[in-house]
């Protein structure tokens, strides 16, 4: 979904950690430094932004696109969305400042839009 790569950019999926144990602390602390929202293998979800209302809107913003995502799915009506569309939302990202390090090579590597030449365009920058 567009805004959602706009807003959130990729949202990852977590190892498996046992509950509140300090090994879920170090499978998040890479990733919750280069994304604003996690999904927690067989946990749920977390959202980091500024304040906590703005985190708890990227969370309705997440369950949101998981929900629709789930009834594409089951409808059978799921489709990748063009790279060349996700380029335009990743170059947006870029332009609006709002990349977080790391992340543009992940979108290279997630959808392979910056790829086609072997290096991610939008990594250099």
């Amino acid at each position: 979904m567009p805004e959602v790569v706009m807003t959130l950019g990729l949202i990852p999926t977590t190892d498996y950690a046992t509950p509140a144990s300090t090994e879920g602390a170090v499978i998040i602390r890479d990733l919750i430094q280069r994304y604003d929202a996690l999904i927690l293998q067989r946990h749920g979800s977390v959202t980091v932004a500024r304040t906590p209302f703005e985190a708890y809107l990227k969370l309705e913003k997440l369950e949101s696109a998981a929900n629709i995502t789930r009834m594409l799915v089951q409808l059978g009506q799921a489709s990748p969305f063009p790279p060349e569309e996700v380029g335009k939302l990743v170059q947006w990202r870029h332009d609006k400042g709002v990349m977080k390090p790391g992340q543009a090579e992940d979108f290279c590597e997630t959808c392979g839009v910056c790829l086609r030449d072997g290096q991610c365009r939008l990594a250099a920058r």
